[in-house]
């Protein structure tokens, strides 16, 4: 029954992609028992352990860019670039890992050809379409963790020039990259479509197919062109940091070079994560690459699946790197874990930054201030108020009464007896002032 479905089958990308190489072994020779058992793993992955780190690094990934972004009120740009990456992870996670992954690979494995669904089979636009969103958020993510890098290296060299560099900038430069990364990938959504190879229908370049697949394997999936970069500036970071460490030593206390080093120390560790996860994936997509001109026949055609499912494996080990950056950040950052916590303990000045100035809601500084009330009036007389008309205080007057200094002028209350020097009058009509600093 597979064989017939198969032959009908007019695309190169089918429901029994991962089912071929074992039965070629099953039927010949023993020689594709690595192409069979890199099969097997690859539609494991993909359907029963890929939904599991899919979901883990759409919500840490989320949890990320929240608290930078919102929770902080004055992010600093490694925040601000690092919350961008994680916004770019979860777009390339959604197009790559839960539109083409699961359920061209995945579904298939698991329901024996039976459940299936290839977004670039579906039409030429959403051919154009995800080639397109794919290729540019995986450029935008490698391309912005590029900038933390370089901003990182160059603030640890030159720390009094890039020291005062704004935010402002940052978000700047983030906009820039966005939109280069955007123009960069546009030959992958204007020159793609759908074209026969091997006698099959396939979604890929249809005029300078050298020069874009090579453009292709340096600019996007795991971008090798970004990912050597970003080595070498951390090979440059490590050595400045080993100096900045030993200048330490010798130092009794120099909080700013603490923080710049601990700021830096973990850019080193999330680089060589994401280098060591998205390196591989890079030589395999380029050696799959390479390997499609030049091989031919069955057995080229084994050979280039094998590396193909390679690559599909590779991005699953990127994409857990991607989902477990949120449990480096809690591990080495201690006020992204703080708010963080504050944060799913749904706690309500989880919005307010541990360095910056703490100041109380209005809704509270009101029940605080009925209770300062309560305290300082007592009742004195049918000339003074009762203590119960305290707590009707804020409605005694508009909010108008609030001056811009911070302080509250009330009529018809007075302060206690022992307040007022001995020549004072408790008169009805007296005003009083406080503040409602607390």
């Amino acid at each position: 029954m597979q064989r017939a479905d198969i032959t009908d089958w007019p695309y190169i990308d089918s429901p029994w992609d991962l089912f071929l190489e074992c039965d070629r072994y099953n039927s010949t020779v023993r020689k594709n028992f690595g192409a069979c058992i890199i099969a097997h793993m690859l539609g494991i992955v993909s359907a029963y352990i890929f939904p599991f780190i899919g979901a883990f690094g759409l919500i840490s990934n989320f949890l990320v860019l929240y608290v930078f972004f919102f929770v902080y009120r004055k992010p600093t740009r490694q925040m601000i670039y690092l919350g961008s990456i994680a916004g770019a992870d979860i777009l390339t996670l959604i197009t790559f890992g839960w539109i083409w992954l699961f359920p061209a690979k995945g579904l298939p494995y698991a329901t024996l050809a039976r459940v299936y669904f290839f977004i670039f089979n579906f039409n030429d636009v959403t051919c154009k379409v995800f080639r397109y969103a794919y290729s540019f958020t995986a450029s935008l993510s490698s391309s912005l963790f590029l900038l933390t890098a370089l901003d990182r290296c160059l603030s640890i060299y030159f720390p009094l020039r890039f020291s005062r560099i704004s935010t402002r900038r940052a978000w700047e430069a983030v906009l820039i990259i966005t939109l280069v990364s955007a123009l960069a990938m546009l030959p992958f959504g204007l020159m793609v479509g759908h074209s026969l190879s091997q006698g099959k229908i396939i979604c890929w370049v249809l005029e300078q197919k050298t020069f874009l697949q090579i453009y292709h394997v340096l600019l996007s999936n795991s971008s090798l062109l970004q990912t050597l970069l970003v080595i070498g500036v951390n090979i440059a970071l490590v050595v400045r940091l080993r100096r900045a460490v030993s200048e330490r030593r010798s130092m009794s206390n120099c909080t700013t070079t603490n923080r710049e080093i601990a700021a830096s120390m973990l850019l080193v560790m999330l680089s060589g994560a994401t280098v060591m996860a998205a390196l591989p994936q890079s030589i395999a997509y380029a050696l799959s690459s390479i390997l499609a001109e030049v091989l031919h026949g069955d057995e080229g055609l084994t050979i280039v699946r094998l590396v193909y499912n390679i690559s599909d494996l590779c991005w699953h080990i990127l994409f857990l790197q991607q989902a477990l950056n949120w449990v480096l950040y809690m591990k080495r950052m201690k006020n992204f874990r703080e708010q963080t916590l504050r944060l799913l303990r749904c706690r309500r000045q989880a919005s307010r930054g541990l360095h910056e100035e703490s100041f109380s809601s209005m809704r509270v500084n009101t029940r605080k201030l009925r209770l300062s009330v309560l305290e300082s009036f007592r009742e004195e007389g049918s000339k003074i108020v009762h203590a119960d008309r305290a707590a009707d205080l804020t409605k005694a007057k508009p909010p108008k009464t609030i001056q811009p200094n911070g302080v509250i002028k009330l009529q018809n209350y007075t302060p206690r007896v022992g307040e007022l020097a001995p020549e004072q009058t408790l008169a009805e009509q007296k005003e009083i002032t406080f503040s409602t600093a607390f």
